[in-house]
């Protein structure tokens, strides 16, 4: 599942001592915590579903609504498991099972809690735990019950960090070093950032929206990095390959956000080409995943095992090149230069223009067992040139099936593919023109996971671009800015917007170096507050906090040549009136 939890230093510590002082073998503790994350991804257990506590025995428990399901403990160093179990199930089973009832649940339910030693644990004992947490889990996960899922004394969330993204523990507990307050408080900014990112999660595309200087930027990081973090502990700080950021402005458009065209050289002549751009370039990355990850892991083994063979294949036809300076295909037609994703070929006959042979079209004819050229015609799948330059490609793909002649698939099977979180950040937001800049794919950001028809068609993708429900846009936008076009309603209503307000920050707020002026921002929210012209809103207009952070030293400097010249240039666009000069100069 790989989903970072909230932890404080104070659950850290606790867990590393309880584990340190009673568990007396590491090997059946990281099995435990391995069944545990069997049961959250079998069962797929929300985390806000759970809780993971350490009991007052110093006992490792995980509880659905009122009753555990899995508890780990120590007696006389000797390791146990405590098991739900359903009574009726265990009856169905001659073999003897080693069971010693610890605990009957009251109810009609007739589950009960069973006590086995670490050592003597089985697959029918695992069976019957998962059959008996389902049936748990089924009858709470809807539940509004007040109390089956708070926080109690007991909880300790660095054990349910360790279980949802299945840690080795022993090496969890020996990051203590590594463990900076800037981790502590990344990992604490989840739960408040939380009701933010179950909004994105609901609506899919949000906007923040406030004055300027409210860190509305810096929270869309924070908000994508914990949405595409596979581990808090594990991940450098603000890394990811899954979320991408932009800005807009004035003059963007849909050429430049969506997919356009561009002129390039091959060396011979200019080409027009269709290319996906930010926009496209990350929903067909988020929509690959989404499709990967329903995949069965023999499938995608025998995928992956097919594109290291193409690698191979390309490399032959390469060498054949270097020999005689291009690679025929027939009597007429030669390839003469192997790109980065294509074959280009030709004529002898001076074509008019060189021809590309995409890749992938290859691997997936071979893949999905296509070997006639009427089967090539017919296939919708790959690109219009395919259909059309049938004979060609069969003759490239003709080639591939002799080289993979007697190969075998290797019997070890890749691990499945996980499904991620993929963000886009859209920066100022509303400096470019929406309606023109998106087009069609107002559509898309309603109706996820529908091919939605562009005005471009691309040689990869057709005329079709997707936008998956695994990804998340986040626009930021400045209430202050009157000089740029506002949000139509068409658009306004496919997003949910969150106003980011200033707000007077505490000291301990901040990265250690840096202060907040508390004194200053209460004057110039005073400023706000009393000149501020009946035509804005001062929480759209206010100076935002980040004005107001600044390093030992330093904040004469901003005050100077930054905070006074906005001010004034406030007074210039009427948002703060003429009688709010005299109060500027005197900050």
């Amino acid at each position: 599942m790989n989903q970072p939890i909230p932890f404080s230093k104070t659950d850290f510590q606790t867990f590393k001592n309880t584990y340190q002082k009673k568990v007396s073998s590491p090997s059946h503790f990281q099995k435990f915590i391995q069944r545990c994350f069997f049961l959250i991804e079998e069962i797929k257990i929300e985390p806000e579903k759970v809780r993971f506590a350490i009991t007052s025995k110093k006992e490792f428990m995980v509880l659905l609504g009122m009753r555990p399901i899995i508890i780990y403990g120590s007696k006389n160093n000797e390791d146990f498991l405590e098991l739900i179990m359903n009574e009726l199930s265990i009856k169905k089973y001659d073999e003897n099972l080693l069971l010693d009832k610890e605990y009957t649940f009251k109810g009609d339910d007739n589950k009960c809690l069973v006590r086995i030693k670490a050592d003597l644990i089985n697959g029918t004992h695992l069976k019957l735990n998962l059959e008996a947490s389902k049936e748990e889990y089924s009858s709470i996960k809807d539940s509004k019950r007040a109390g089956w899922n708070e926080e109690a004394a007991t909880t300790n969330n660095s054990f349910k960090h360790i279980a949802y993204n299945n840690l080795n523990v022993e090496e969890f507990i020996n990051q203590e070093h590594s463990f900076s307050e800037e981790i502590f408080n990344r990992t604490m900014s989840i739960s408040k950032n939380q009701e933010y990112i179950n909004v994105l999660k609901h609506k899919k595309q949000i906007i923040l929206q406030g004055p300027p200087g409210t860190g509305k930027t810096r929270l869309a990081k924070e908000i994508a990095e914990e949405l595409t973090a596979s581990s808090i502990i594990n991940k450098e700080l603000n890394q990811s390959n899954h979320y991408e950021i932009i800005q807009f402005h004035p003059s963007y458009s849909y050429e430049d956000f969506v997919r356009g065209i561009s002129i390039e050289s091959n060396g011979k002549d200019l080409e027009y080409i269709t290319k996906n751009r930010v926009l496209a370039k990350i929903a067909k990355k988020a929509f690959k995943n989404k499709v990967d990850s329903q995949k069965e892991t023999s499938l995608i083994t025998k995928e992956k095992w097919i594109e290291e063979q193409f690698e191979l294949f390309k490399d032959s036809i390469i060498d054949k090149m270097d020999e005689e300076g291009k690679f025929k295909l027939n009597e007429a037609v030669n390839i003469i230069e192997v790109e980065s994703d294509a074959f280009r070929y030709t004529g002898e006959n001076n074509w008019s223009a060189t021809r590309r042979m995409k890749f992938d079209d290859i691997i997936l004819l071979f893949t999905i067992g296509i070997k006639e050229r009427s089967e090539i015609k017919n296939q919708k799948d790959i690109n219009a040139l395919g259909r059309s330059h049938a004979t060609y490609f069969k003759l490239v793909l003709d080639l591939f099936y002799s080289f993979m002649k007697g190969k075998k698939i290797p019997n070890e099977l890749n691990s499945k593919v996980e499904l991620k979180n993929y963000v886009l950040i859209i920066d100022e937001i509303n400096r470019a023109n929406l309606s023109s800049v998106l087009g069609e794919l107002i559509y898309a950001l309603e109706y996820r996971n529908e091919p939605v028809e562009s005005m471009y068609t691309s040689e990869e993708d057709g005329n079709t671009i997707i936008l998956p429900d695994n990804l998340y846009i986040i626009g930021t936008m400045n209430t202050a800015d009157r000089s740029v076009g506002q949000i139509d309603y068409a658009i306004r209503r496919r997003f949910a917007f969150i106003d980011i307000l200033p707000k007077n920050l505490q000291n301990d707020d901040l990265e250690e170096g840096y202060e907040f002026e508390n004194e200053k921002f209460e004057e110039v929210k005073s400023i706000f507050e009393e000149f501020t012209s009946r035509e804005f809103n001062v929480n759209e207009v206010q100076l935002g906090h980040s004005y107001f952070i600044h390093k030992a030293g330093n904040f004469q400097l901003k005050l100077k040549f930054e905070i006074k010249p906005i001010l004034m240039e406030y007074i210039n666009d009427g948002i703060l009136s003429q009688k709010a000069h005299e109060k500027i100069e005197a900050l």
